[in-house]
């Protein structure tokens, strides 16, 4: 919610600058800002595709609890970073201007409250964990069908007949040529 917000300021930031004929520089960090909406719109991709419950459910708390919080910090920096930008567009611009028209007034304070809506959102976007999830909710986990395969192979030892160098079977007690014994 927030992070719309924070878009939807950046959208009035821009059209109030077109209207009131904002000065060049206010009008190429508003378009910045345009360009650095990409993160709170991944982030709000991000928290619109939630993690699977049901993943989480089958790990144990602290591993639960772990992956929940690398989901949420994934979110939470897009936010920060993309409120950090704007306000440093507006408190750099307004630092480091010649002086301050009044068409870029507005402008700039849109862009600010859009980069405090996005570290606002940052801040407070929490997602916890169903505790009142159980197995019935679930859907079944997945079955793994392993195909196990035995061979036998039958070793064959030949000997060599000391008499006519025939080879022959192991398990013979002669030599199926000369006759001999082993």
């Amino acid at each position: 919610m927030f992070f719309m917000g924070s878009l939807l300021f950046v959208g009035f930031s821009i059209v109030t600058s077109l209207i009131l004929e904002a000065s060049e520089p206010m009008m190429a960090i508003t378009f910045a800002s345009l360009l650095f909406t990409l993160l709170p719109i991944i982030a709000i991709r991000n928290i619109r595709k939630r993690p699977p419950y049901p993943k989480y459910f089958y790990l144990n708390p602290a591993e639960a609890r772990k992956a929940l919080n690398r989901y949420m910090n994934g979110v939470r920096s897009m936010g920060l970073i993309y409120g950090l930008l704007m306000l440093l567009f507006t408190v750099g611009g307004a630092l480091t201007a010649y002086e301050i028209y009044e068409p870029d007034i507005p402008g700039g304070i849109l862009i600010a409250f859009s980069g405090l809506l996005a570290i606002g959102a940052a801040a407070f976007y929490k997602l916890e964990l169903n505790q009142n999830m159980t197995y019935s909710d679930l859907p079944p986990p997945p079955h793994v069908h392993e195909k196990e395969i035995i061979r036998e192979k039958e070793i064959l030892v030949k000997i060599r007949c000391q008499y006519c160098g025939n080879t022959f079977d192991e398990k013979l007690d002669q030599c199926p040529i000369c006759g001999a014994k082993k």
